[in-house]
């Protein structure tokens, strides 16, 4: 059984920031998309992707760490509605959550992303 949760989904000065969390089979799985037109010289079309994977047993460190049943909500939380990237991964470090992560540019203009 898969659930999700939208972590946070906002509009800032004409940009979008999502951030959707997902359980599947004792697995947290974290995605992100980010729509910056105003950051195209540097990211190729001012879309970026990105990802946070946690297993099963990190998931486990990070549901303890949190102190709860509902770990999604927790993590919905703690990022406040925004983006709070560094303090997340200094909340998993501090707590021995180990984690895989990746930043993905997403090239829409034929580039294909598996």
């Amino acid at each position: 059984m898969q659930t999700f949760l939208y972590i946070y989904q906002y509009g800032e000065d004409g940009n979008s920031y999502t951030l959707k969390g997902s359980l599947c089979e004792g697995c947290l799985r974290l995605d992100g998309y980010d729509s910056i037109p105003g950051i195209s010289h540097a990211y190729g079309d001012g879309e970026a992707a990105y990802f946070y994977r946690f297993d099963a047993e990190n998931t486990q460190k990070l549901i303890e760490a949190f102190h709860t049943d509902d770990l999604l909500e927790s993590i919905r939380t703690f990022y406040g509605g925004k983006k709070a990237h560094e303090a997340f991964e200094a909340f998993c470090r501090a707590n021995g959550v180990a984690f895989e992560s990746e930043d993905i540019n997403l090239r829409l203009g034929g580039h294909y992303i598996p």
